[in-house]
């Protein structure tokens, strides 16, 4: 049960209370109505006992004055009657505001209770998306682990295409200057061919000279 749910129950349990007091002030106002009542009766009695007690003279005095206590306590039970009653009616009208501000409160706390389920349900909505978004964000996370493994992969593969280039590169050099040392040694063959060529051109010229 949670504090909304005693709060309310209280607030119930108390336009139950109010209405039960209303209900009892009514009672009161009926039973100050008829001492009321009584209280005239008594003072219509008093007044007749003194009516005869005035006829019957000498022998009535002692009645008289009897009858004439007796009207006052009427009297002042009348008024006592007719105090109580303003009293209860102003009770009652209390009593009723009361029991109408109770059933506001109790159809406000209603309407609370109903508001703080709905955001309760909306918040349990927004934290099972905030689940879902963060199964999403990593996800992505994974993902983007696996981008960059494959990218340091690539880097590393670029970085042995950049080295064997630069190999290739530098055996191609030594390639050239080998090269380069064999047609320089293969022009002074050249060189040494034609001067062994014309050397015998000559030896043959000096020959010819000694043919008989």
């Amino acid at each position: 049960m949670t504090q909304m749910d005693y709060i309310r129950a209280s607030v119930s349990e108390s336009v139950h209370v109010i209405h039960d007091l209303g209900e009892h002030s009514k009672q009161v106002a009926e039973i100050a109505s008829v001492i009321g009542g009584i209280a005239q009766q008594t003072n219509l009695l008093s007044l007749n006992a003194s009516i005869e007690a005035a006829r019957a003279g000498e022998h009535g005095k002692g009645f008289a004055v009897v009858a004439s206590e007796v009207k006052k306590l009427a009297e002042q039970s009348r008024l006592s009657s007719e105090q109580i009653a303003h009293l209860l009616e102003d009770i009652v009208s209390k009593v009723n505001h009361a029991v109408l501000v109770m059933e506001k409160g109790a159809s406000d706390v209603e309407q609370g209770s109903d508001s703080l389920k709905k955001a309760g349900s909306a918040f349990y909505d927004i934290y099972a998306a905030v689940q879902q978004v963060t199964g999403q964000v990593q996800e992505v996370s994974a993902a983007t682990e696996e981008i960059s493994a494959g990218t340091e992969q690539m880097l590393a593969s670029e970085e042995m295409l950049a080295h064997l280039s630069k190999d290739i590169s530098n055996n191609s050099n030594g390639v050239v200057a080998v090269s380069q040392d064999q047609l320089a040694a293969m022009k002074e063959v050249f060189g040494s061919a034609d001067g062994l060529s014309k050397l015998a051109e000559e030896l043959r010229e000096e020959v010819s000279h000694f043919k008989l």
